[in-house]
């Protein structure tokens, strides 16, 4: 059994082939695929998905580069999602300075909220990395050592570009 950890197939860029697209998925052996959010619609959209096809689950999460807009009530609602039984991760979340650092906070405030849910939901998190590995490392121990039971702190980097030391420290 192969799982796909990380495809955002409800974009409507895959509207045309995406049937074809999973069977093809399936005749190579991947059985279950897992469709990380964006936002708010784009969960809607993966659990959609869900209802139509056996082995698609859905993540649940802001990710970093649209939290220069994105309100609590979008964050109420994530959480709110996060209780759907085919959302099985809080993800895409993480820090992304790599195209505009003029929202750094609230990439980090957005980011803190996600760890606690996932910790809350006792759901993996998967973790976007983009030019922010310093900040994104130290954001998950304050939050780890800050936690109740630290322990249900658990994820996947989807994406990580800085040293193999940074890395061994996240974990």
């Amino acid at each position: 059994m192969l799982i796909d950890t990380h495809a955002h197939i409800y974009l409507d860029r895959f509207d045309e082939d995406r049937d074809a697209m999973l069977e093809r998925a399936r005749a190579a052996g991947v059985d279950v695929i897992l469709m990380p959010a964006i936002d708010v619609p784009s969960v809607h959209q993966a659990l959609k998905l869900c209802e139509d096809h056996p082995g698609l689950y859905a993540m649940a999460a802001l990710h970093p580069t649209e939290t220069r807009t994105a309100t609590e009530a979008d964050f109420e609602a994530v959480a709110a999602l996060c209780r759907h039984p085919k959302v099985v991760a809080v993800g895409e979340s993480g820090l992304d300075y790599y195209w505009d650092r003029t929202f750094d906070e609230r990439q980090h405030s957005f980011f803190r909220k996600h760890i606690r849910l996932a910790m809350e939901m006792d759901l993996p998190l998967v973790l976007h990395n983009r030019a922010a590995t310093e900040d994104l490392v130290r954001i998950l121990h304050e939050e780890r050592d800050a936690a109740a039971d630290p322990g249900r702190l658990r994820g996947i980097f989807h994406c990580f570009e800085g040293p193999a030391e940074l890395a061994r420290e996240a974990a």
